[in-house]
């Protein structure tokens, strides 16, 4: 309003140094500075905790926002007390184990807080805990007067290594000076803090009347006197005269208002004069700490030696908390090497499962699980191997939010898959695939939907005085999209038991209702288990760590269920196959020689049989039956059905026969006699659907230890719409293209 430059010595108030309400205002001591020059310090030390005390007329507003903002985290903000309520201070305070304590106060109130506390209380003071006063400390206006009889006769020594927070810098030396001309009349002017601030706003408002006067030849005192220039005289005409001041040198103001001085510390000695000892400094911009030796020839001010000393004599600054061990699982440790072992085999265990099934598609084993499916069940495991990975170590945010995604799609995808190819439908696997995708589909929607909405974060939790751990915890509409999630799963797993009591009376060979029983119960039981181990267990790392072998064990059941049974009959059917190949050759031998030797004491020529009645008309030596898995299609290309039967391979003379027999009663097919016809061209597994001379049968050809043969087959007798397609199992290789679904 009247635009006059105001300068304050001792007011210690922020609110006043609001520029736009206060721009004529300024001071000649620091107040926005302490919370950046303490962190400073503080990180140094490594402390990254602490706790503040504020008196009913000082809260350190500026210091607690700023370490806030740098990340020192408040455990603590006792607000309103005096030594009255130490109690009630100290009960706070030990509740969050703070070591680090900063008084906002002036130093009468400090004396008695902390008196009460060491003295009285026998709390918060000694060791482990380290003290900081913004405004010196004394023990002045003690309870009734005398500290003695209040605290004990060696109350002082309790003050050892309490640490300062100062303004002053070359202090002494400035004063010395400026009292030199008349004597120090018996009195130190450098302990009277607030005469120094006061004579250095005095000289700052003459030195800048003085700039601005001599900045223009046209501006003399009268013109200062006429308020022609108020405009010009706000805090920024003072902010750097070039003033030598008393309390810093040279004596500017920052952009708050206040004085720039650098910020010194010291701590007290713990004698009864209080003597203090100060070891180091910020720069003038309280951009960088450094230890440093002040000199100063006052009997309370010692020559530092760059060595401070805390409370009992050590060195060291104390840890800022209590040194505890982080509950999480280590890479490097036993349980941390067994969830890397674990994932490396299981990433081991899918892809390996992948390769023996495409190797070994085109085998009947293989074809009745569904080469598509089985194929991509066994890719949707390794997302949930993954995850596994994020148990290491301490919890995180992302850990959090990831995990429930790789563990989830992994879980649609394996029982999406056993549940659209265990039904008795005609439909072919591009229809399938769509059912797939829509149940994997609603997972991941409904993930989405729980990433959008969760606000994960990271909490401490201590479990004893050596332990603590860090646990993920989810706002309230995270954890209802939690509980959909559980409903839609559950779904499905009632699903599985629902596709398994629809194909319960299915042939066993061709369904899979073990599967889906098995799978299912050991699902809701790794649900209950998981749930019971992350509410019951005290420890996160072992809820995590038999998380990791339920997930790890659900995981691998379908591929151990799916594919092991399916393996061990590829090896009977090797050894059979080698064993029939053995004794088919022998046979061939034994009938070559005896022919030889007929033909040779022969003296008539064998006759010709006929090619029509050599089946009729010569005995048959047949190998044992090999089990086959032949398709039935219908003239709809979009339908098939996959049942089984059996075909032998025998000779009559010269001629290679192949005999089929349907084994399913719904067949009704009769066993046949089929001639096969050696061909020169290798085929390969090439198998071919047509060209037959009779318009009533189909051709195919495929591959034995023979060679390349090919094969004729009829309808079956009392199926009029169907045709036979034979795939043969050779050297434990399959033959044939067939797309394929589960076999009922």
């Amino acid at each position: 309003m009247f635009q006059l430059p105001f300068c304050a010595s001792s007011v210690i108030s922020q609110d006043v140094l609001n520029r736009n309400k206060y721009p004529y205002y300024f001071e000649t001591t620091s107040v926005t500075g302490y919370g950046q020059a303490l962190f400073l310090l503080l990180n140094v030390w490594g402390v990254t905790r602490m706790g503040v005390i504020s008196s009913s007329a000082n809260s350190c507003p500026e210091v607690v926002e700023t370490l806030t903002l740098l990340g020192i985290e408040i455990a603590a903000h006792v607000r309103g007390v005096s030594y009255t309520n130490a109690k009630f201070v100290a009960d706070t305070l030990e509740q969050v184990d703070v070591r680090y304590i900063l008084f906002c106060g002036d130093g009468g109130q400090m004396g008695n807080m902390y008196l009460t506390l060491g003295a009285t209380l026998k709390r918060l003071v000694g060791p482990k805990y380290v003290w900081f006063t913004m405004y010196g400390m004394n023990y002045k206006s003690c309870p009734g007067g005398n500290c003695t009889a209040a605290f004990g006769q060696n109350f002082v020594s309790l003050f050892q290594g309490v640490k300062m927070i100062d303004l002053k810098t070359s202090v002494t030396k400035q004063v010395r000076k400026f009292q030199a001309p008349w004597g120090n009349w018996g009195y130190d002017l450098s302990q009277y803090f607030n005469f120094m601030a006061s004579y250095d706003c005095t000289a700052t408002l003459a030195y800048g009347f003085n700039t601005l006067l001599k900045g223009n030849s046209n501006l003399s005192p009268q013109t200062l006197a006429s308020r022609s220039l108020q405009g010009q005289l706000n805090y920024t005409a003072f902010s750097q005269t070039g003033y030598s001041g008393l309390t810093s040198d040279p004596l500017t103001l920052t952009k708050n208002g206040d004085s720039a001085a650098p910020f010194i510390f010291a701590y007290f000695r713990g004698n009864a004069a209080l003597n203090i000892v100060y070891f180091g400094s910020t720069n003038m911009d309280r951009t960088i700490f450094e230890y440093t030796d002040y000199s100063a020839n006052s009997d309370n001010i010692t020559i530092s030696d760059n060595q401070m000393t805390f409370y009992g004599g050590s060195h060291i600054p104390p840890p800022d908390g209590p040194i505890y061990r982080i509950d999480s699982i280590s890479p490097a440790s036993k349980f941390g090497n067994a969830v890397i072992l674990l994932t490396a085999f299981g990433f081991l265990l899918g892809t390996v499962s992948c390769w023996f099934i495409v190797r070994n598609r085109s085998n009947p084993a293989i074809r009745t699980g569904s080469v598509l499916f089985l194929l991509i069940m066994c890719v949707g495991t390794l997302p949930a191997y993954g995850s596994l990975l994020l148990s290491l170590n301490q919890e995180t945010v992302f850990g959090c939010v990831l995990r429930p995604w790789l563990q989830l799609i992994s879980f649609s995808i394996i029982a999406g898959c056993l549940i659209v190819k265990t039904n008795d439908s005609l439909l072919m696997d591009s229809t399938f695939l769509m059912a797939l995708a829509g149940i994997v589909g609603i997972e991941a929607i409904l993930l989405g939907i729980y990433t959008h909405l969760s606000k994960r974060k990271i909490v401490r939790s201590i479990l004893n005085e050596e332990v603590i751990q860090y646990i993920c915890v989810n706002n309230s509409a995270g954890l209802q999209m939690e509980y959909a999630l559980w409903v839609y799963n559950g779904l499905v797993v009632g699903l599985l038991f629902l596709i398994a009591y629809a194909t319960r009376n299915v042939n066993p060979r061709h369904n899979e209702v073990t599967i889906l029983v098995v799978l299912g119960v050991s699902l809701v039981i790794g649900a209950v288990l998981i749930n019971v181990m992350y509410h019951d267990t005290t420890s996160h790392s072992q809820a995590a760590f038999s998380t990791v072998i339920i997930v790890w064990i659900l995981n691998s059941l379908p591929i151990f269920l799916s594919l092991v049974p399916r393996y061990f009959q590829l090896c009977r059917e090797n050894v059979y196959l080698t064993s029939r190949y053995l004794k088919s050759f022998m046979q061939q031998s034994t009938s070559q020689h005896r022919q030889s030797k007929s033909l040779t004491n022969s003296k008539t020529p064998k006759s010709s049989i006929p090619k029509s009645h050599a089946t009729n008309n010569r005995k048959l030596a047949f190998a044992d039956p090999i089990p086959v898995v032949y398709c039935l299609k219908s003239s709809n290309p979009f339908t098939q059905k996959w049942v089984n039967g059996v075909v032998s391979v025998g000779f009559v003379e010269k001629t290679q026969l192949a005999l089929f027999l349907p084994a399913l009663a719904d067949i009704d097919g009769e066993s046949k006699v089929f001639p096969i016809k050696r061909l020169n061209t290798d085929l390969g597994d090439t198998v071919n659907l047509g060209g037959s001379e009779n318009p009533e049968a189909f051709r195919i050809f495929l591959k034995t230890e023979s060679g390349t043969i090919m094969m004729d087959f009829e309808k079956a007798d009392r199926v009029e719409t169907l045709r036979q397609s034979l795939i043969l199992a050779s050297k434990g290789e399959l033959i044939g293209r067939h797309k394929s679904r589960k076999a009922i």
